[in-house]
This record gives C-alpha cells, structure tokens and sequence, in this order.
C-alpha cells in the first residue's frame, strides 16, 4: 500500500496540470487527492470494529468501484450542470480511481489477503504484482493504535522512496506540459 502523497503524485501524473480546471468540479489538485486516495476510504469502516484493515483492500480496490466513482461523477455533474452530461469529470475522477489500484498492485503488501480484489464483482481472486516497486507502509491494526503508527520512521522513509520514484516522472510531465503550450 502506497501512501496518500504517492497517490497525490501518480494522480497529477496521469492526469496533467494541477492548474486546469475540469467542468462541473472546479479547480484540479483537490479532486486529484481526493480521488487518488479515494479507495482506502475503506479503513474508516474498519475503525468501527476497532480493525482498522479488516475491510481494507476490498471491494474499493476493484475495477466496480472505479465504475462506481465514474458513473457517480457523472450523474453528479449532470445534476450540478442541469442536464448536460460531463463525461470529462467522469473519466478524470475514474483515472484516479484507477490510479490508486495500479500503485498498490505495485507496493509491498505485507498482510493477507495479499494484492487487490482488481476484478471484482466478476471475479474475486486478489491480484499482486511479482515485482514490488513501492515498499509497504506500516500501521497498527487496532484503531486506538492506528494514527500513532502511521507517523514512523519506515513510513516516512517510505514516503520519501515514492518522492524519489514519482517526482521526476511528474517533473518531467510538468515541463512537458509547459513546452508543449509555447
């Protein structure tokens, strides 16, 4: 599992500046945090049992909820822009989605079930990659103990190997992106 800052930095890869504005969302990085981190909203529901990764790499690491997200923003813009529908937001929110899935296919997985449900609902097998390119992130399962073990030492290295990794590959799609408007 990658971090939320890893995340942040695929997303603004695969999705370009942080300056554009998408129709029927507003202004780009926030949307792009959101939906990049998106699918480990799934740890919230384990702080209700005090399990924190007891619903963590479900269903909201599939290609259904990236569908899910997708269409939401689709009906949700259609809505906020009065009949006109956006598929824009829609694919943009789902890239994202999408994006989430794809570095932690990549990170080290250090707990069964290992990889993601990436084809869920049609199929349930989890899914890893051979070759880890991301190391894992280390957190307490239990609730009380979840915040305090996500600020250490392994983990803040780990955060700065996804810095290291992805910054230069967003550097350079950056520059890229300013050349190309000269």
């Amino acid at each position: 599992m990658c971090s939320p800052v890893g995340h942040t930095l695929f997303g603004m890869i695969l999705t370009g500046r942080k300056e554009q504005a998408v129709p029927g969302l507003g202004r780009n990085l926030p949307w792009i945090a959101l939906f990049a981190c998106l699918p480990d909203i799934d740890l919230l529901f384990g702080l209700f049992t005090n399990q924190v990764n007891t619903y963590h790499r479900q269903w909201t690491h599939s290609i259904g909820f990236v569908v899910m997200c997708g269409m939401f923003v689709l009906l949700w813009t259609n809505r906020r822009l009065k009949g006109r529908f956006q598929w824009r937001p829609a694919l943009f929110c789902a890239v994202l989605v999408f994006s989430h899935l794809i570095l932690d296919i990549l990170a080290r997985d250090g707990s069964p079930p290992y990889g993601i449900p990436l084809a869920w609902p049609f199929d349930g097998r989890y899914v890893y990659s051979p070759v880890v390119i991301f190391p894992a992130l280390v957190k307490s399962q239990e609730s009380r103990h979840f915040l305090g073990s996500v600020f250490s030492a392994h983990n803040a290295w780990s955060v700065l190997v996804e810095i290291l990794l992805l910054g230069p590959i967003l550097g350079i799609r950056m520059a890229a992106g300013r050349l190309k408007r000269k």
